[in-house]
């Protein structure tokens, strides 16, 4: 049996004395009274995890855990991680993502990575195989071992002595009340990342994620102090930024704790949708075996894929056996979609039988199929997509946001990268292929520009003046781009412009009385990270912002909380929404 003793720290005391003499006076150990002796785990005293780091491992209550806060940058499966440090990035994103404290590189030694929440969730497994993060209720075991009279149904103190036992003895901040590691656990203070991006109390404070959800979209953890000896459960945010441990999977033959019956995945079955709209359905399953360990995750999966996995869209919804309820958000209008319900455990995750539906299609705005431009119902782009179109005064206008991936002459264009040249680029919000279909899609400034063309033949993207046409007609008070340069062109021009569907409360002021039904797109950032769906959109003009130098292009943007029309000049480099006018067509 392999045993570890807890390193001695040698102090000296040394005398320095004039001539640059150096006397060593004297010398101890300091030992932690009755210095910790625990044991590796039977058969494992190490783990490797994808990216080849290596893990001692302790056993503790009878279970198989690592000793050291987890550095791994991808899932199991080999999938990567979100890594971005950015504050824009870990307060919207919604993938697993991992981060330095500080984004300091000399953290990550003693402390590991900070993980948000939707990396401890995903089933993909952040853990070595055959090792998983711990659920909430493997947490509880291993505390109440031990503390005996620790309570794991408390939200708040679980321990007042568990801490303790885990804490390492370096490390710390002064007092580091009753650490000793006995355990061999070794937990060390590697603080937090909050939802709003901030850095929190290394050297005050462990953090250790679960894999358990709390039933309200957020995530059980444990805390341990260095001004008490408690373990606190508590749950967290999906964004906020924790440390992870792992623990070995139960394998039914009694190593590192199982039981002595087999184990296997659940078994799951997928329930038919009810209240299918245009944007949502409610969906579910049902558990009907655990597979002899506890279900941790469970939800469905759902996409215009074949069979949908957790490498599309899920949903969480609980944990354990029996039926629940899942609703399914955000989807696309008139669009067929399948979903799968699903189960993990400590063994893997299992999927129940396909179901699928159709999403209702959007009612066509009152009017506006009779607005269609005369002889010009429609209008096909480079690429074969068709379009409808809208006569709006003079003008006869696409009826939706450009989707092509081609110039006038063929050529492509170049999908967009995080690296930018002063070259044409396209791409689609969040990167999703589902926000094409509806919302288009976002090219940056130099694909505008490009003598190639975005436009289909006869069609181009419209001037600044040529959008202060549009503005007149739906408002004969509004002010010509040019002379505002930046703010707001109508009081009202946005309202007619704006569609009644896709967009966030209020939607201030939309009509769509002009049925040139705006959405709310959202925009590409320079940061290459999405913004604003469902709160603003912008259309990019080919008028320059700053006549007689730079590349600054002037927009028309809307907003959910405004009925204006607004103009603002913007760098090429940002993605916008680009609607098509015909050429000739009363300007």
């Amino acid at each position: 049996m392999l045993r570890l003793l807890v390193s001695q720290k040698i102090r000296c005391s040394i005398l320095i004395w004039g001539l640059g003499l150096v006397f060593m006076t004297s010398c101890r150990k300091d030992l932690a009274p009755n210095p910790p002796v625990f044991e590796f785990c039977p058969g494992s005293p190490t783990v490797t995890d994808v990216d080849g780091q290596v893990y001692n491992t302790v056993l503790i209550g009878g279970r198989c855990w690592t000793r050291n806060n987890l550095k791994v940058t991808k899932f199991r499966n080999g999938d990567g991680l979100g890594s971005d440090p950015s504050s824009n990035y870990w307060t919207s994103v919604n993938q697993g993502s991992f981060s330095l404290y500080d984004n300091q590189s000399g953290n990550k030694g003693d402390f590991g990575y900070l993980y948000n929440g939707y990396a401890a969730v995903d089933a993909r497994g952040l853990c070595p195989t055959g090792w998983h993060i711990p659920t909430d209720a493997e947490w509880g075991q291993m505390v109440k071992s031990l503390d005996p009279s620790a309570n794991s149904a408390n939200s708040g103190a679980e321990s007042a002595t568990a801490g303790g036992t885990l804490k390492s003895v370096e490390l710390w901040n002064s007092p580091n009340v009753g650490a000793t590691n006995a355990s061999g656990f070794g937990a060390v203070p590697g603080g937090f990342r909050s939802e709003v991006g901030l850095f929190g109390a290394k050297s005050d404070g462990g953090t250790y994620w679960t894999s358990t959800p709390d039933g309200s979209s957020r995530v059980w953890f444990r805390y341990l102090y260095d001004d008490n000896a408690s373990v606190v459960r508590n749950s967290g945010n999906l964004r906020q930024g924790r440390s992870v441990r792992c623990i070995q999977d139960l394998t039914g033959t009694g190593g590192g704790g199982g039981g002595g019956d087999s184990l296997e995945a659940p078994t799951v079955t997928t329930q038919s949708l009810a209240s299918i709209s245009m944007n949502t359905a409610i969906g579910g399953g049902q558990v009907v075996s655990d597979g002899g360990s506890p279900v941790v995750q469970r939800g469905v999966a759902y996409g215009t894929v074949p069979l949908p996995d957790l490498n599309q869209p899920y949903t969480m919804n609980g944990t354990g056996m029996g039926s629940f309820s899942s609703a399914l958000l955000n989807l696309t209008p008139n669009t067929t979609y399948n979903v799968r319900a699903y189960a993990t455990n400590a063994i893997g995750t299992s999927y129940g039988n396909l179901v699928s539906f159709t999403t209702d299609a959007p009612p066509p705005p009152t009017g506006c199929q009779a607005n269609a431009c005369p002889g010009t119902p429609t209008v096909t782009d480079a690429g074969g997509r068709v379009y409808g179109t809208v006569k709006i005064g003079n003008q006869c206008w696409m009826a939706s946001n450009l989707r092509t991936v081609q110039y006038r002459n063929g050529d492509p264009i170049t999908a967009w990268s995080s690296n930018q040249v002063p070259v044409g680029y396209q791409a689609v919000y969040d990167n999703l292929s589902s926000n094409e279909t509806t919302y288009g899609l976002l090219y940056n400034g130099f694909a505008v520009i490009d003598p190639r063309g975005l436009c289909p033949t006869g069609w181009h993207v419209p001037s600044s003046a040529e959008f202060d046409v549009l503005a007149t007609f739906l408002d004969p008070n509004a002010i010509g781009g040019s002379a505002v340069f930046n703010g707001a062109v109508s009081a009202t021009a946005g309202g007619e412009m704006k569609s009644l569907l896709l967009w966030n409360s209020p939607n201030t002021g939309a009509t769509n009385g002009s049925c040139f039904g705006a959405l709310g797109a959202g925009y590409r950032g320079t940061d290459a990270n999405y913004y604003n769906q469902g709160i603003g959109t912008y259309f990019w003009t080919t008028t320059t912002g700053f006549p007689g130098g730079g590349n600054s292009l002037l927009d028309r943007r809307l907003w959910n909380f405004s009925s204006e029309l607004v103009v603002a000049p913007n760098a090429p480099e940002l993605g916008f929404s680009v609607r098509c006018l015909k050429d000739s067509s009363g300007n």
